[in-house]
Formats: structure tokens, C-alpha cells, sequence
């Protein structure tokens, strides 16, 4: 009968992340240009040498859902969606022609080439990637709104990580939620498996 008591716990102390439902950070270990937090959730890059950050688990069939808490832009490099499992960690994003990616500018990179797509994101926005494997098809969302499907055969084969990749000369900072938030979130969208997200994730995902 001797019980502790809660002191300085915040809600976004306490983890669903247990054995048997285990979520993804960020790998700390591919990458030694950049800052990481929060339990490798959190990472900012402010480097002239362009970095990469990605997740701890790669996929290669289904369909999966993440956030992303934007805290520092830089004008058209910062960076938020998926990339090839062949990714140079230190190399130019216009160099690696495998990866989606939606730019705070408002564009998208898929395949090498960059194009209008959606809506700019800024500090605080919150990015949802829905990513589907199994249709070759990426949705990227902020704040909730969907910016649009993009299908892409870039998803052809093997295994794709989520984060991000700085062009260079940049200093932007993320955090990511893979269904165990670092950062604080209002509504709580909560099956009790998955994850806690901000926003619904599209249905099957």
C-alpha cells in the first residue's frame, strides 16, 4: 500500500507505446547533422549540409497514417513526406528521385520533379501523410484538409520510411506523431490500437 504520487506528469508524458503495439520515432542513427528530442520524435535541421530524418520503421504494403507538427520553416525547404529505402542521408533531396514530398511552399516533389499541389504550411500547421502502398498513392493533409491524391509508381517495390529531407542551408524543425504524441493535441482521435492522432486518419488506414 505504499503508492507514488504524480508529480510534473503531463499528458503528452503518458505513452500507449508498450510491446504489443509499438510505435515508430525517428532513427537517430542514420544522421548526425540534426537535433533530436522528445523521445526521437522531435528533430530540427540547421545545417548548410542537407540532412535527412526517418523513421525507425520502414513499410512496403498497406496503408498508413502520420503527423507532423511543423515548429521552424524556411522558405520552400522544409520538407515533410517519404522516401526510397535508398536515400543518401547526407545528399540533396533534388538528387534523390525516389520520394513524395510536400513542400511549405505549397508544392509537391515526387519523382525528382517539383509542381504546384496544395496549400503553404507554416509553424504550428499539423501534416497528415496518408500513405497507401497497396494503390501506389500518397494524400498529404494540413490541418485535417486533404491537399490531394497523388498516385505515383514511385511506391512500386520496396520499402519506404516517413520524415523529412532538407535541401540545404535551412533550418526547419518537425515534430512527429506515429500514434504516440510528443506534442499536445485537442481532440484525441483515439481507437484504442493505433495511435493518437490530432485528426480522424482516413478510413482502412
Amino acid at each position: 500500500d505504499n503508492h507514488f504520487a504524480v508529480t510534473n506528469l503531463a499528458a503528452t508524458d503518458v505513452t500507449e507505446d508498450t510491446c504489443t503495439n509499438n510505435f515508430a520515432t525517428l532513427n537517430p542513427l542514420i544522421n548526425s547533422g540534426v537535433t533530436f528530442s522528445e523521445g526521437n520524435t522531435k528533430v530540427t535541421v540547421d545545417s548548410t549540409t542537407p540532412r535527412v530524418a526517418a523513421s525507425t520503421f520502414s513499410v512496403s504494403t498497406g496503408k498508413w497514417y502520420c503527423e507532423v507538427k511543423i515548429t521552424a520553416t524556411t522558405a520552400g525547404a522544409t520538407f515533410v513526406g517519404v522516401e526510397a529505402d535508398d536515400f543518401s542521408q547526407n545528399s540533396n533531396v533534388y538528387s534523390n528521385n525516389d520520394g513524395a514530398y510536400y513542400i511549405n511552399d505549397g508544392n509537391k516533389f515526387i519523382n525528382g520533379s517539383i509542381s504546384s499541389y496544395g496549400a503553404t504550411f507554416a509553424t504550428n500547421d499539423i501534416i497528415g501523410i496518408a500513405l497507401n502502398l497497396d494503390d501506389d498513392e500518397i494524400t498529404f493533409y494540413k490541418n485535417g484538409a486533404s491537399q490531394g491524391a497523388i498516385t505515383t509508381k514511385t511506391f512500386s517495390g520496396g520499402y519506404y520510411f516517413i520524415g523529412t529531407h532538407g535541401s540545404g542551408s535551412n533550418s526547419s524543425g518537425y515534430e512527429f506523431n506515429f500514434g504516440n504524441p510528443a506534442f499536445s493535441i485537442s481532440s484525441g482521435n483515439n481507437d484504442g490500437k493505433y495511435g493518437n492522432f490530432e485528426y480522424a486518419p482516413p478510413s482502412g488506414y
